[in-house]
């Protein structure tokens, strides 16, 4: 980032910063995010990519010059990293996201927690040991889906799970619907979350809950349920390290 800021192009994996900052008017990225198990392969791969980008693009790049000796693609390229990059990776922005989305929040969360001689965090730590103490029972009775065998793209899916909850009340956690592409081990990559709502109580602590997936893309697509602990002062819904998933 500091070397952005005087003009100089960045050439890296696409990891940490550079993962969100690069595109192809900014710099050069080695790879596309691939990972290796193998560390040798993983040198290999990567050695060849940056020889090839130095040799087929950046050094031409460089070395292309006008009749005033300049490289005005090069600079071009510069003044580009520059314009796009400085006003977004910097420290004044970063503090101030900061402040804005973490530090006021906490701040404000720890006065309520201790307001009324802690009467808040007494609260909430009661509800984490109820939760901590009835989570094992929680199990995910049925997964119904009420659709034809073909699902066509645009088409919606509605999902329906029956869950018994024990001594949690329904409040108490978030239900969710886990969905996305199949991978060839079976599992789902890159998911994305669905909330269902709780449509009727039944006896003993069981419930249903239902949900909605729209369907947008095609290929082998996969979904399941998963349950976690929900309360309004919870800073997140994995703090407490409890989830149940559904086969």
């Amino acid at each position: 980032m500091k070397a952005a800021a005087n003009g100089v192009l960045n050439l890296s994996v696409l990891d940490g910063w550079w993962a969100e900052a690069y595109n192809n008017s900014v710099g050069w990225a080695i790879g596309r995010g691939e990972e290796y198990e193998d560390p040798h392969l993983h040198d290999e791969v990567e050695s060849y990519a940056i020889y090839n980008l130095l040799e087929q693009e950046i050094i031409p790049l460089f070395y292309n010059r006008g009749n005033d000796g300049l490289p005005r693609g090069w600079i071009n390229l510069m003044k580009n990293s520059m314009r796009i990059i400085c006003p977004f990776f910097n420290t004044n922005r970063m503090v101030e996201e900061y402040n804005r989305t973490f530090y006021r929040k906490c701040h404000a969360k720890w006065i309520k927690m201790l307001s009324d001689n802690s009467q808040k965090a007494k609260e909430l730590a009661e509800w984490k040991q109820h939760i901590r103490d009835n989570w094992q029972v929680i199990k995910i009775e049925d997964i119904t889906t009420y659709t034809n065998e073909e699902v066509k793209v645009g088409s919606e899916i509605e999902i329906y799970a029956h869950i018994y909850l024990g001594e949690i009340d329904p409040e108490s956690v978030s239900v969710e619907i886990y969905e996305g592409e199949v991978n060839q081990r079976g599992m789902i990559d890159k998911g994305y979350v669905h909330k269902m709502s709780c449509c009727n109580v039944h006896e003993n602590g069981l419930y249903t809950f239902v949900g909605t997936v729209s369907c947008s893309t095609t290929g082998l697509q996969g979904y399941t349920i998963r349950i976690l602990p929900k309360h309004e002062d919870m800073a997140n819904p994995y703090q407490i390290n409890l989830i149940t998933w559904g086969a």
